[in-house]
């Protein structure tokens, strides 16, 4: 309706039902969103609403990605991206591979794994290999519950990394993240070692289970570094 008084408003973020560009910080711009604007940083490529949207945005070559709302997904990822979840939540209906050696970047929101396989799965196809990074992301995978039992609980893998070809290299940071029943691993196909350099720096584990919330198996070597991590685990077996 106005500005009543003395003084300035700048916006440099948030949804607005209105066009707010009048009051929008040098640098900043808005983008309709559905019946919304959202605005963002001046390099940002795209502001998504739906999982159609995210796809198309990262197959047309748009690295730099803002969600402007909760979305479910399971495409394959083959360009390099950065997705801002912007506080909302990423569902994973199925796994999908981020395939062709493409670098990855998640902050700011929850990635939920919704499936037996709700995991990015980190495929990479040269020696080269892919850097993903996550910051500030709440992992979780829902699929755990009563009907499980306490003896049987296993967590829910949100991301694995596995060599397809010999020696390919991936190197992968956490951090600030939480994992919740959620687990990180690192595997490679018959023959085909890969290599890794992952960190996890301020993560917090949450888990009640008879499986490892971080696991190396199979043709993999590499590092792992954990620093100022947490980790609230019960095992329900001799594991």
């Amino acid at each position: 309706d106005g500005i009543m008084g003395e003084g300035t408003v700048i916006i440099t973020g948030g949804t607005f039902g209105f066009d707010p560009t009048t009051w929008v910080a040098t640098g900043y711009k808005a983008v309709p969103s559905g019946s919304n604007f959202v605005v963002v940083s001046n390099d940002i490529d795209a502001v998504v609403s739906s999982t159609a949207e995210l796809s198309d945005a990262i197959a047309n070559g748009n690295a730099n990605i803002v969600l402007a709302e909760d979305i479910t997904y399971n495409t394959a990822i083959n360009n390099n991206a950065v997705i801002n979840l912007n506080n909302n939540t990423f569902e994973a209906t199925h796994s999908f591979k981020l395939g062709n050696n493409a670098d990855l970047t998640m902050i700011g929101g929850d990635y939920v794994a919704n499936g037996t396989f709700g995991h990015v799965d980190v495929r990479p196809s040269t020696a080269e290999g892919s850097v993903v990074t996550f910051e500030d992301v709440n992992f979780s995978f829902n699929k755990l519950g009563p009907t499980y039992g306490p003896s049987t609980n296993r967590l829910g893998s949100v991301v694995e990394v596995c060599a397809e070809v010999a020696d390919a290299h991936t190197k992968i940071l956490f951090k600030n993240c939480t994992f919740d029943n959620a687990a990180v691993l690192f595997e490679g196909l018959s023959d085909k070692t890969g290599t890794i350099d992952a960190v996890f720096e301020n993560c917090t584990f949450n888990a009640l289970t008879s499986s490892a919330p971080v696991s190396v198996t199979n043709f993999v070597h590499g590092t792992i570094k954990m620093t100022g991590c947490t980790f609230n685990l019960e095992c329900t077996s001799s594991s």
